[in-house]
């Protein structure tokens, strides 16, 4: 697994077409939905994991794309609040020593904020995040 992959697949999540439903479309739904959960805990698992070793701000801002895809379309609501909190969390715990990635950060954080006031995440609430 790596941020590649996660940003790829984010776009295909974004992408993805519920017109033309058949069978077929069913089994590359679920293989889809597999590959969803690993990334969301290989998201959880590197945004955690900053205090031992730190994300460079072109890394994070490789996984935005992938972090808001869990938020907009959500295959399994419990694994998405989890990498609100995680992205949440590791915004509050990032350095101000770097900028970049606390610039960054601040920004999702704030995009996060500005997008529930006006359209809610998909039942996503903010304050039913407990950090």
């Amino acid at each position: 697994m790596n941020i590649t992959f996660c940003g790829l697949t984010s776009l295909l999540v974004i992408s993805g077409d519920d017109s033309s439903h058949s069978k077929l479309q069913d089994v590359k739904d679920s293989r889809l939905s597999i590959q969803l959960s690993r990334i969301g805990e290989y998201i959880i698992e590197l945004l955690s994991e900053c205090v031992e070793r730190p994300l460079t701000s072109a890394a994070y801002i490789s996984l935005l794309p992938a972090m808001w895809s869990f938020l907009h379309y959500p295959s399994q609501p419990s694994l998405s609040s989890r990498v609100l909190h995680a992205g949440i969390r590791h915004a509050i715990n990032v350095s101000s020593m770097s900028t970049t990635l606390k610039e960054a950060t601040v920004k999702f954080v704030a995009g996060i904020v500005l997008v529930n006031v006006a359209l809610p995440l998909s039942g996503l609430v903010l304050s039913s995040v407990m950090i």
